[in-house]
């Protein structure tokens, strides 16, 4: 979606750290491939069971947050029969506070940034879809928020246009006069001329759409808008009454209006990132202090104009304003984790009485005078790791200060923490929290929550795979209530991000992602934290990030699939699909067949049908074979099982509407393709496939025998020319891993929405 990576850099939620290359000994035509040296069973059972120093086995498989233990759920007693309808809505989710509920006035889900006047605080409550003030900043923990924006009280959550709805707000700033909004998923800036003073209050002004119920779809590469005029997910906004800059974040620019905008769709005065505005969504320029990546903060203290960006990993400093377009940064800061790291990003900036804050990875990085030669910081808080400790932080996306106190968006610790003074050591404990009521819990670290579930249903049971959360859900039953809690769970530290979890037969298989491994338990699990029975790939102890290559090792893997007696594998990193011919039964069984690659060695990235770039779902019914070949933006389709490495799909689906004329795929309109496709799904003889850019689950009712088979239901949107993402009802926000059980429709939402909702067929 931004622009070094185009759509496919939503996929940077899986950034590789380590990998661990092994080598294997040529093969001559004809000869069988040499296996792996082996490890004893015994010792690498020996490994997986040893604890890790200074750590107890009760401290191994605690819960992230806290132990909480399973709550009864209403399950299916009886199936629906039928099929889908276009549009239909869904009638259950899970791992969100429900379909159209925020959780209150004092639940945040995943705020982004905050701004304050010195008086007022302002918090984006991003994934609620509206904007929280406080009238007065909080001088104790959990103070009511006196008034909300973007939705018509503190308990809804419905995105929308118009004036008065969000989708996705990211961004705020005031003057403490004005107030502008970031609407993220919008791709404007709503502005209010005087500070509101109701709920639902509409905005005043819109910037970057002509009027207020108007979607510029960032997705339509044939009709950009006037590149004056144009914001792609502004992340971050400054003003001081007078100028406005904001990030545009998709493009790599920084906006910039000299006065105060009085009218809709005014266009900028001066944009940063490009040599002018007419090269903008061109090419770069090619001073490297001139080409911004993916602006995430912005501020300005009316002598130092700082950027950070997330691509970059920098941030950008001018030394006074800049007077004209493309205008290179005097120089940069960077800032590291620990020293053997490379640069981290930089994801909030704020700059108050000429002391620096910056936020990135887990910390807030401060300097006491601002860096004018790219200094290093004088102090951070927080720590390495994420964490929800009281002295921890999990991603904060946004920092403010008035000058006294310090306040930080400690983003996907879904909580605001005030300090009311600026910290002078490590390890200091925020005075104030917002966002978790009651028992001062994350509610969304909880038995109920879950970071993008990689959903499997047999008919009988789910398997929910869950990346951020490191964790696997079993539910026994199929839940027929929302937000019903798993009746197993397997978290522990050593087990890392799981991308996908499946039930085959007796067995739980799963693609542990972090670890670059796969786990096999023999039989699904009863209890929480049962250890697997049998572990493929590079690491068999307790560390994350042993990745590798070769006939035993993987790299990243996201999904698995079985038919009951072969297994296969989606080795993201590594670009190819691993095939076992029967289930391991041993730990560090190489695969016998790779698929995207000519061999095991070799693991580019390549768009012909015998190769891969970013594989994700795969799906097999024992008969045929189905991938999501995300980065190339298409589905892979064999229509019998490989049988030889490097065998080419018998075709290729990237094209899903052949009447809209031209068959150039940047030629064709958004809807008539597909982008990032992630999920994918066979069932009898119907295809699933979840295409993430179009915010989408398209559905072959009769599976297409060649690429020119087109799907006949869409569900997420109203008809096959939309691609609104929503968190609504009916609605899809980032679809990713797909399953049907011949019932239900289970779809697993990605990256920025978290939702895994049940689509049930209609009876005809």
């Amino acid at each position: 979606m931004e622009k070094e990576a185009g759509l496919g850099v939503v996929l940077a939620v899986l950034v590789l750290s380590l990998a661990i290359l092994a080598s294997c000994t040529p093969v001559q035509p004809g000869q069988q491939p040499p296996s792996p040296p082996q490890i004893p069973p015994q010792q690498l059972q020996q490994e997986a069971l040893q604890e890790p120093p200074q750590q107890s086995q009760h401290q191994l498989f605690q819960q992230l947050e806290v132990k909480v233990e399973a709550k009864p759920y209403k399950f299916v007693a009886e199936k629906p029969t039928g099929w889908f309808r276009t549009g239909q809505d869904a009638g259950v989710v899970l791992y969100a506070t429900g379909f159209g509920e925020s959780g209150g006035p004092l639940v945040l889900n995943h705020p982004g940034k905050v701004a304050t006047d010195g008086k007022r605080l302002i918090v984006s409550d991003t994934w609620n879809n509206r904007v929280l003030v406080w009238n007065e900043i909080p001088g104790e923990s959990n103070h009511l928020p006196d008034l909300v924006l973007g939705q018509d009280d503190f308990y809804s959550n419905t995105p929308g246009l118009g004036a008065s709805r969000m989708n996705w707000p990211m961004a705020v700033a005031t003057d403490g006069t004005r107030l502008l909004v970031g609407d993220g998923f919008n791709d404007r800036v709503l502005v209010w001329n005087s500070f509101p003073t109701r709920n639902g209050q509409p905005a005043d002004i819109v910037l970057g759409a002509d009027d207020f119920g108007r979607w510029p779809n960032y997705f339509d590469l044939k009709n950009e808008r006037d590149p004056e005029k144009r914001i792609y997910w502004p992340w971050d906004i400054w003003t001081d009454g007078q100028k406005v800059i904001v990030t545009s974040t998709v493009d790599g620019s920084v906006l910039v209006w000299n006065s105060f905008p009085t009218e809709n769709n005014q266009p900028a005065d001066l944009v940063l990132g490009y040599e002018n505005f007419s090269a903008r969504f061109g090419q770069q320029p090619e001073n490297p202090m001139a080409d911004l990546g993916t602006p995430r903060a912005v501020a300005f203290d009316g002598k130092h104009l700082i950027v950070g960006d997330y691509s970059a990993k920098r941030a950008f400093v001018w030394n006074g304003f800049p007077a004209k377009n493309g205008q290179p940064a005097g120089f940069s800061i960077i800032v590291k984790r620990v020293e053997d790291e490379p640069y981290n990003d930089i994801m909030g900036v704020a700059i108050k009485d000429n002391r620096l804050f910056a936020s990135s990875a887990h910390q807030v990085y401060i300097w006491n005078s601002f860096p004018e030669h790219g200094e290093k910081e004088d102090l951070r808080i927080g720590q390495t790791r994420p964490t929800s400790d009281a002295d921890g932080m999990s991603g904060p996306f946004g920092v403010a200060s008035d000058g006294t106190r310090l306040i930080v968006a400690d983003t996907n610790n879904n909580r605001v923490l005030i300090f009311n003074k600026i910290p002078t050591e490590p390890g200091v404990k925020a005075d104030v929290v917002l966002g978790q009521p009651g028992s001062g819990v994350n509610i969304f670290m909880a038995r109920n929550s879950c970071g993008g579930p990689g959903v499997f249903s047999n008919g009988e049971q789910l398997a929910i795979g869950c990346d951020f959360g490191r964790r696997i859900y079993i539910y026994n039953h199929l839940p027929d209530e929302s937000k019903a809690e798993a009746d197993v769970v397997i978290n522990a530290t050593w087990l890392g991000g799981v991308q996908q979890a499946i039930i085959s037969g007796e067995r739980l298989i799963a693609a542990n992602r972090e670890a670059g491994r796969i786990l096999i338990w023999n039989k699904v699990p009863a209890v929480d934290n049962k250890l697997p029975d049998v572990i493929l790939g590079t690491s068999t102890g307790l560390e994350w990030w042993r990745n590798g290559k070769g006939r035993a090792e993987l790299n990243n893997p996201v999904s698995v699939a079985s038919d009951g007696k072969r297994l296969f594998a989606s080795d993201w990193g590594n670009n190819r699909i691993l095939v076992w011919k029967s289930i391991p039964a041993g730990n560090q069984t190489p695969a016998d067949l790779v698929l995207g690659q000519p061999d095991f060695d070799s693991t580019s990235a390549g768009e012909g049908l015998n190769q891969l770039d970013s594989p994700y779902q795969i799906s097999t019914d024992g008969k045929r074979l189905v991938v999501a070949d995300s980065a190339n933006n298409r589905i892979l389709v064999w229509k019998s099982i490989p049988v030889a490495n490097g065998q080419p799909a018998d075709f290729q689906i990237k094209i899903t509407d052949h009447s809209t004329g031209s068959q150039d795929w940047f030629g064709l309109p958004q809807h008539a393709r597909l982008a990032m496709p992630q999920g994918v799904f066979i069932y009898k003889d119907s295809l699933f496939v979840g295409d993430v850019g179009n915010n989408r689950v398209l559905v072959w009712t009769k599976f297409p025998e060649s690429e020119l088979g087109e799907p006949d239901i869409v569900i997420g949107q109203k008809d096959f020319q939309s691609n609104y993402p929503s968190s609504t009802k009916s609605g899809l926000f980032m679809p990713s891993f797909v399953s049907f059980d011949g019932s239900f429709l289970w779809v697993g939402e990605v990256k920025w929405s978290n939702r895994l909702l049940r689509f049930s067929v209609q009876p005809g």
